[in-house]
């Protein structure tokens, strides 16, 4: 549970790229993730807030892959550095079930469901080797000078987190 405040976010270990992920066998992991590039997530969220002065970052996975509610109220994805606005609203005090996943490679880009429903989609591939820090409530930082956990906060509440890769080594 999130309460939008600078104190309230998690911070972690990337899945990112999975061949480059510190689980991945390239990494010295147990995990053979050899030659694999797609991954997703899924998650319930709780929103408390909707519509806010920034941005408020859900979980982003790199600054590749992620999902958040924009300022305007409405959902959106992080894909391959940039976020893909949706004109789906978020209603707070509501559970939703959403799911962002890279399915097909660069050529099927990226899609993100909310209860199902397909609510952006966008083509394109993303940077392999953006090693920014998975975070969870709050900006995951630039790779450079940003330091995760300094904007974006999310206010509600995030449950059962499964993140995942698709493919074969």
């Amino acid at each position: 549970q999130f309460d939008g405040s600078s104190m309230e976010y998690l911070e972690g270990d990337r899945l990112g790229l999975p061949e480059t992920s510190i689980a991945s066998t390239v990494q010295g992991g147990p995990l053979d993730y050899t030659g694999i590039a797609n991954r997703g997530f899924q998650l319930w969220i709780y929103p408390t807030v909707g519509a806010n002065t920034e941005d408020q970052h859900i979980v982003m996975d790199t600054l590749q892959h992620g999902v958040g509610i924009a300022a305007d109220g409405n959902w959106f994805m992080q894909y391959a550095g940039a976020a893909r606005a949706s004109s789906v609203a978020v209603t707070t005090s509501q559970w939703y079930h959403v799911m962002v996943v890279r399915p097909f490679g660069p050529s099927g880009g990226s899609r993100m469901y909310v209860d199902g429903v397909a609510v952006v989609a966008t083509g394109g591939g993303y940077t392999g080797t953006d090693e920014t820090v998975l975070t969870l409530g709050a900006n995951t930082g630039d790779n450079f000078d940003t330091i995760p956990g300094l904007s974006n906060f999310f206010t509600g509440t995030v449950d059962d987190l499964e993140m995942f890769v698709t493919g074969t080594s």
